[in-house]
């Protein structure tokens, strides 16, 4: 396989950890810093909660200020559903440890030529971590398919430059054992994380998956997780279809 050149702003080994308990078992101790991650899933497999928690834990646990960007679920909405875990995001939005950003479709064309007032929140508070929902709300609001993937494209540079390691959402239909990625985005990313939430014989089964990880050698098992008090708590040790 072709080795990948380390961007400039890169540090080599450098990680940044995921705030979810048991994923970073599974990847070397967390993301590469400054990569773009995906986690992908259906409606109700825990893609949001995961990107709270990543925000979260990396503004307490880890003094890393975080943005939520959202082009569909409203404040009020996600700070009560982040309050089911305990995570206070008006408490961090007072520190300057958290901002929400929700754009409208007449917005879009600040982030890809500039970054507009996202670039101002970064530079402003010293953000570390950016949480997308969704990349598919996104790329719906382009014209054509080719016009979406274009602006993913952009956005994923942009992020990079900013040098914030992100996590996005996107709306992807899982099975296990399959996939559909609509516009191929989960080549342009550096990693994807598949969340399933499917029935296994008699019973209802929540999982995840490593689809890649850029520079990481991650594990290949399909490890089941489960919603705790503090959020989303994997099983690294353990496998759904056991050997795989």
């Amino acid at each position: 396989m072709r080795a990948v050149p380390k961007r400039e702003y890169e540090v080599e080994g450098e990680r940044v950890p995921s705030g979810v308990e048991g994923l970073d078992d599974l990847i070397e101790g967390g993301f590469e810093r400054n990569s773009v991650v995906l986690v992908c899933g259906d409606a109700g497999s825990g893609k949001t909660t995961m990107l709270l928690q990543f925000l979260y834990n990396g503004a307490v646990q880890y003094k890393e200020p975080g943005i939520f960007i959202t082009f569909e679920e409203g404040k009020k909405s996600a700070y009560k559903h982040a309050m089911q875990y305990g995570w206070d995001l008006k408490e961090l939005e007072e520190k300057n440890l958290f901002r929400f950003v929700e754009y409208k479709p007449q917005q879009i064309a600040e982030i890809i030529k500039g970054g507009g007032i996202i670039k101002d929140a970064i530079d402003s508070m010293g953000a570390k971590r950016i949480g997308i929902d969704s990349l598919t709300s996104y790329s719906m609001l382009f014209k054509t398919p080719f016009e979406g993937r274009e602006a993913v494209l952009s956005l994923f540079n942009r992020l990079r430059d900013w040098s914030c390691t992100s996590m996005i959402v996107s709306e992807i239909i899982l099975q296990f054992g399959s996939r559909r990625d609509e516009a191929g985005v989960e080549f342009l990313s550096d990693g994807v994380l598949l969340l399933y939430y499917a029935r296994q014989q008699d019973m209802k089964v929540r999982a995840l998956e490593i689809l890649k990880m850029r520079g990481t050698k991650h594990s290949d098992k399909i490890c089941p997780f489960k919603f705790c008090e503090k959020g989303i708590v994997v099983f690294p040790k353990d496998s759904v279809f056991g050997r795989l």
